[in-house]
């Protein structure tokens, strides 16, 4: 994780918390969220939860917006993305980008 001292956001910026549900694990889906941020200059991170896949992403709004519209056209072919919840959050100073596993799941 990269922390190094970062400008402070702009006002135009914001950081969303997404919620990702389907079949979302074990296919590339963590990988393909931190291609497209990095693809549309957001920062943030993505990381495996108990029910799917869950997204924090900071940058300029229309983005953002464009990154959910693509998470569920675009994916990985063995991904399936049934719902894209998003809320706005606050703000971080931090600029990095992060992709963590989240809990183990159970076998």
């Amino acid at each position: 994780m990269l922390t190094a001292q970062a400008p402070l956001p702009s006002p135009s910026t914001t950081r969303a918390h997404i919620e990702v549900r389907g079949v979302v694990q074990g296919v590339g889906f963590r990988p393909y969220v931190y291609r497209l941020a990095s693809s549309l200059a957001l920062d943030g991170w993505v990381k495996n939860d108990g029910a799917g896949v869950t997204i924090e992403v900071q940058g300029d709004p229309a983005r953002i917006a464009h990154m959910t519209q693509r998470l569920a056209a675009d994916g990985p072919p063995r991904a399936r993305v049934d719902r894209a919840a998003v809320r706005e959050c606050a703000l971080h100073a931090s600029r990095y980008w992060r992709a963590a596993r989240g809990p183990r799941r159970p076998r």
